[in-house]
């Protein structure tokens, strides 16, 4: 079993190249034990083994942990699909999380709050209303986890969020 912390460091190595810093209380940082671990484990790999601050890569293993397998992976046909397999994997899910994904057709071209137009999601794939499906406050790392595991799906995104909901954009092919 894993703790939290070594969850997050791969959550944080499968979402993004970054380096896992040895910091134990930076925002993004993690514990060097924690890598330590990991590389250990075989689910984290260093780029560069004779010196400890350098990033780390998710391994087949270290993907296997996190559950990244099998039907999980299986490409879907919709993008509404996608979407909300990659949601429920990383966030879970309420039972609120299917009436609150919107699809083009169903998004207003601009949110207005007091008159003022706030945001426009006229080029938006799919919004999900973080509030109406009661997700809690999304961090960044898995907001990238999201976005790579819907790529991975065979849907070209880029996710954005707001305080309002976790946006999907016309991303570029990888």
């Amino acid at each position: 079993m894993l703790s939290e912390a070594a969850i997050d460091a791969l959550t944080i190595a499968y979402g993004e190249t970054i380096s896992l810093f040895p910091d134990a209380f930076g925002e993004r940082g993690n514990h060097p034990r924690t890598i330590r671990a990991l590389v250990k484990k075989g689910m984290l790999e260093p780029e560069d083994e004779d010196d400890f601050e350098c990033e780390y890569f998710i391994t087949k293993k270290g993907r296997e942990a996190l559950g990244l397998t099998g039907s999980a992976m299986t490409k879907p046909k919709r993008l509404k699909t996608a979407v909300r397999r990659a949601i429920v994997h990383w966030i879970g899910d309420t039972g609120l999380l299917a009436e609150n994904i919107y699809p083009p057709s169903q998004l207003s071209a601009a949110v207005w709050v007091n008159d003022e137009q706030q945001a426009d999601y006229t080029d938006a794939l799919m919004l999900v209303d973080v509030h109406g499906a009661e997700l809690g406050q999304v961090d960044d790392f898995v907001v990238g986890a999201i976005e790579r595991m819907v790529r991975e799906l065979g849907f070209a995104v880029d996710v954005e969020t707001s305080r309002l909901f976790i946006e999907f954009w016309p991303g570029e092919g990888d």
